[in-house]
């Protein structure tokens, strides 16, 4: 009787097997990296919920927002223009809201009303706290533009002032200080700017330890 063999597939040894390969290893890493961005692109937007000065709350969902009365009763629902909101947004001591969408900073008042809007680049994906506007005692708001920019913009949405900072990654949300100065903090340093954009100082962050174990050191010895 004649017995049948089935064969195996086999790449080809040599040069020629690394020609098939590599095509193939890329054309993976690549499908791989749009799954991904795929999948990120489809999360669910963040919700956020914030209490204004006045005891009621806004519900963000989405480019959405919803304002609540203390009693939990529905006062206004309003959308917003320039996609999901990103970052949480802040109140301002006259309970207007700062909200930053993918595309823009909007002003949004106790009544509901979009009072202005400016564009903005949008921030890393996924935006983190470093992004978030940050409202001043005087309503106005500071917030970073992008990785090289901060921005302060008046009450009316007029630009106040704007400065460069270095090219490295922000590792926090700017921080308003009592007498209205601006820090900022980037990997290396911390900047402080004046209530009306002027550099006061800047101080460099030290990254390495102060002393550095070795293989006869003790951690705490």
């Amino acid at each position: 009787m004649q017995q049948s063999h089935t064969k195996e597939a086999q790449l080809p040894r040599g040069p020629w097997r690394m020609v098939i390969c590599l095509p193939l290893l890329l054309a993976a890493n690549v499908l791989g990296c749009h799954r991904d961005d795929l999948e990120e692109a489809h999360a669910p937007p963040t919700p956020y919920l914030v209490g204004l000065p006045d005891s009621t709350t806004v519900v963000v969902q989405g480019g959405t927002l919803k304002r609540l009365s203390p009693e939990g009763d529905l006062r206004w629902t309003i959308h917003l223009e320039g996609g999901p909101v990103v970052v949480p947004p802040v109140a301002a001591p006259d309970s207007r809201l700062f909200v930053r969408t993918q595309r823009a900073l909007h002003s949004v008042d106790p009544a509901g009303d979009v009072l202005w809007s400016v564009p903005l680049d949008p921030p890393p994906t996924p935006a983190q706290e470093p992004w978030a506007p940050v409202a001043m005692a005087d309503s106005s708001v500071v917030v970073a533009a992008h990785q090289t920019q901060i921005r302060a913009f008046n009450r009316d949405g007029t630009g106040r002032w704007s400065a460069s900072i270095p090219m490295e990654q922000l590792v926090a949300r700017p921080v308003v200080t009592a007498n209205g100065n601006v820090l900022v903090q980037v990997t290396s340093r911390v900047f402080c700017y004046s209530p009306t954009g002027v550099l006061l100082w800047n101080h460099a962050l030290s990254v390495a330890p102060t002393k550095q174990l070795t293989d006869h050191d003790e951690p705490g010895g």
